[in-house]
């Protein structure tokens, strides 16, 4: 895991309605060829993630989906072809949010190679 150097006050959480309080920020790389989930971030303890970004690009048709360590689904499934993926771009409100004491996890339905990348807060 790496630090990032994005401003605390440029994360938005709008529930709240302000900022998001200080976390640590981390990337994780995405290298899967399984099926199933495999988790990505691990679980901290009264803690939830914050995905700001993500990027998926798979080698083969595949459908893919990014879920917490329980199998609840945040995005997807998403299908891609040969080659395909997405970019998203950085969200200072986040893409989602895995509830306190969760994991970040990919779920692919192919054993071929999946790859790329997720930035996100743990706050």
């Amino acid at each position: 895991m790496s630090a990032l150097a994005i401003p605390y006050d440029k994360l938005w959480n709008p529930s709240a309605g302000g900022p998001i309080s200080p976390g640590l920020y981390g990337s994780a790389a995405i290298n899967v060829s399984a099926i199933g989930a495999t988790l990505i971030v691990a679980a901290v303890a009264l803690r939830s993630i914050w995905v700001l970004s993500y990027e998926i690009v798979t080698t083969a048709g595949n459908s893919v989906t990014l879920e917490d360590s329980t199998g609840v689904v945040y995005r997807g499934p998403m299908p891609f072809i040969a080659n395909g993926g997405i970019a998203t771009p950085y969200n200072a409100a986040g893409h989602f949010r895995i509830p306190v004491g969760r994991g970040l996890s990919i779920g692919c339905t192919s054993a071929l190679q999946t790859g790329g990348g997720v930035c996100y807060v743990v706050v």
